[in-house]
């Protein structure tokens, strides 16, 4: 028991320091290239906003199927939004 507690803790820790390594990259490139700009542009920034929101909800799924393949669980299904990918019976 004591094991699967510091096993999911490292699990945790390593998770979100790749995804700190990941943000803080993307926020250093977003901020070196806002950086140049005179004005910034509200349209690219909702844009940007939006493609984010989308990319993070596909990502979070994806992560659902893989670690429910992982786990034992079939495929049946993915869906984001109102697209929708199904295992075929054939």
């Amino acid at each position: 028991m004591k094991n699967k507690i510091i096993n999911a803790l490292l699990q945790l820790v390593g998770i979100t320091a790749v995804g700190g390594i990941i943000g803080y990259a993307v926020g250093k490139i977003a901020g070196d290239t806002l950086s140049r700009v005179d004005k910034p542009n509200i349209i690219l920034f909702l844009i940007t906003g939006v493609i984010a929101f989308v990319l993070h909800i596909v990502v979070h799924e994806a992560g659902h199927l893989f670690f429910g393949l992982l786990s034992g669980y079939k495929f049946i299904s993915f869906r984001v939004f109102d697209f929708k990918i199904m295992k075929d019976e054939n």
